[in-house]
């Protein structure tokens, strides 16, 4: 198992209680008493944390682990039941760019847009999924929109920060402009300042 920290979160503390004789269902079905005093414990968690876990073994093992995240018995939570997850914990579809039926729905988004960005109108280059929800060759027209290279950076760029699953950004959608905007600047300088690291001799970098 190999685990990539995506976003850190904010480290948060609370208290549990537990016990008073009540009984509670178990996952096996049956039920469990615990102690008649209440006991009152702290519990600590993390909050708005991303984590991307692979992991490598037994095929079948491998394939029981994703057909019970896919359709679980109880409810899947974080460490406690009260952190569920926000978004879909098995990994989102992946388009496949070299999929036929794929790159007949880019070639025809790319029409649709006139060969345009659909945000700042320079020639379109790449298409943007809005969505991963039909990827990998099932994909409809609407799913993507035409973009140039930098707006396509950009908007990935906005989706990593906002750590985005299986929805992502429609860069039609006004909300998102100034967002946009300001990455395309973001990344425009630091392009700039890559160029002229570039062309400055030894002596002049130091």
């Amino acid at each position: 198992m190999a685990v990539r920290i995506d976003r850190p979160g904010t480290r948060w503390w609370d208290y549990h209680t537990v016990g008073a004789g009540i009984g509670m269902t178990t996952a096996a079905g049956g039920v469990k008493t615990g102690p008649k005093g209440t006991l009152i414990t702290r519990r600590e968690y993390l909050a708005d944390a991303s984590f991307l876990v692979a992991l490598q073994g037994d095929a079948a093992l491998i394939t029981g682990l994703s057909a019970a995240l896919e359709s679980p018995k109880w409810p899947v939570f974080l460490g406690r039941k009260s952190c569920p997850p926000s978004v879909p914990v098995l990994a989102r579809p992946r388009a496949d760019y070299k999929n036929t039926e794929y790159r007949k729905r880019r070639a025809a988004r790319l029409e649709a847009d006139s060969g345009l960005c659909v945000f700042c109108k320079n020639p379109g280059t790449t298409v943007q999924h809005i969505t991963y929800r039909r990827a990998g060759g099932d994909e409809v027209q609407d799913d993507l929109r035409a973009l140039c290279r930098l707006c396509h950076d950009a908007v990935t760029m906005i989706e990593y920060g906002h750590g985005m699953g299986i929805d992502r950004i429609d860069p039609c959608d006004v909300r998102w402009r100034n967002e946009i905007l300001r990455t395309r600047g973001e990344i425009l300088r630091h392009r700039s300042l890559e160029t002229r690291r570039r062309h400055l001799t030894p002596d002049e970098v130091e």
